[in-house]
């Protein structure tokens, strides 16, 4: 199983800014029939906000159905029809106005993150990113990282990090980033090493037979680095946590129980 409880911290962080809550309707343009469809979003009432989006899609016309069907869809998610909300979501995704686009393939990408299909979810957050602008970018590049997190891809979720501090203009968002990527890149001199593989599947089910194991005993979630060894042949390297101290990562690799300690280079 992928690691489900971390994507959950960062949903909990992440969700109620990625137009979720009570900021939403400074963020997205509901004018008309859908006003009060928002506004109770905002209040948390999702049935009532998804039965008034819906007639409110029934009745409007271009970027306003668009606008409609986007609060019905989010309302389904949070209703946990994921269902309803793909059916909504997915046609606005080559919706001509960006932002409706955009925002559209970042809640499909939250459901696809929701069923551990990270490497869909990357894909929608990507695209997402692509139609937004300053801060949504940032957001959208920030689950883009989280699920590259999930699927192991360390360097590339790195590359996704960087993009979401480019693009982030509020000072809490660009502290959530620099933290999370502190999590990857990480300060620590001293690592645990549990193998190198050169196939990158073997190094990915090693990583995975850890996961559970690792977050119960605190050291987070193993990660793979790739590593050139002194012939030169490229190596997957299954490593977990970052330490300051020799001593600490020796502490930590006994509690794990296999694994060697090494120099991160």
């Amino acid at each position: 199983m992928m690691d489900c409880l971390r994507w959950m911290r960062l949903a909990v962080v992440l969700v109620p800014v990625l137009w979720l809550t009570g900021c939403a309707s400074n963020q997205l343009h509901v004018p008309g029939a859908s006003s009060e469809a928002m506004a109770k979003y905002e209040a948390g009432a999702f049935a009532e906000s998804f039965r008034l989006a819906s007639l409110a899609a029934a009745s409007e016309r271009g970027h306003e159905q668009e606008r409609a069907n986007l609060i019905a869809g989010m309302s389904a998610y949070r209703l946990h029809d994921t269902i309803e909300a793909r059916r909504r979501l997915e046609p606005l995704t080559l919706s001509t106005n960006p932002e409706i686009a955009g925002r559209a393939s970042v809640m499909l990408g939250l459901i696809e993150a929701d069923d551990e299909r990270h490497l869909a979810a990357i894909s929608r957050f990507t695209a997402g990113a692509r139609s937004l602008e300053g801060d949504d970018r940032a957001r959208a590049h920030l689950l883009a990282a989280a699920s590259l997190e999930s699927a192991l891809q360390t360097r590339e979720a790195t590359v996704q990090y960087e993009a979401a501090l480019t693009h982030a203009e509020n000072a809490s968002l660009r502290s959530t980033i620099r933290a999370r990527m502190d999590g990857v890149t990480g300060s620590g001199t001293y690592t645990i090493q549990i193998g190198a593989f050169s196939r990158s599947e073997n190094a990915i089910r090693s990583a995975s037979r850890l996961r559970a194991r690792a977050a119960a005993l605190g050291l987070g979630t193993p990660r793979i680095e790739r590593l050139t060894d002194p012939t030169g042949r490229d190596l997957h390297a299954v490593r977990i946590g970052r330490f300051l101290t020799r001593q600490g990562a020796e502490s930590a690799q006994k509690k794990l129980g296999e694994g060697v300690v090494r120099g991160r280079r």
